[in-house]
């Protein structure tokens, strides 16, 4: 649902809060990943992947150290609590 992940990643169109899905279900978690990747011009992986990523983008950790998650030809990283979308270094 895409009103719902706007509201869980407390999407304003250029940002996209990480750290709000924290103490979310994965289910919302990797709904919010689809539709953040969706509106990043990303073809939407498998839902499997997606909840991988999810568990690796929105496990709670110290500081909010650095999480990344990815492999095609882009990585997902999240830091300082907001979401980005960068090109592997193999693509």
């Amino acid at each position: 649902n895409e009103a719902l992940a706007k509201l869980d990643l407390r999407w304003d169109g250029a940002a996209a809060r990480a750290d709000a899905l924290d103490q979310l279900d994965i289910a919302r978690q990797t709904n919010a990943l689809y539709w953040w990747l969706k509106w990043q011009g990303v073809a939407s992986p498998s839902h499997a992947q997606l909840e991988e990523w999810a568990r690796q983008l929105f496990a709670q950790s110290p500081a909010d150290k650095p999480h990344q998650a990815g492999g095609h030809q882009f990585i997902i990283r999240r830091r300082r609590g907001v979401l980005e979308l960068l090109p592997s270094q193999s693509a």
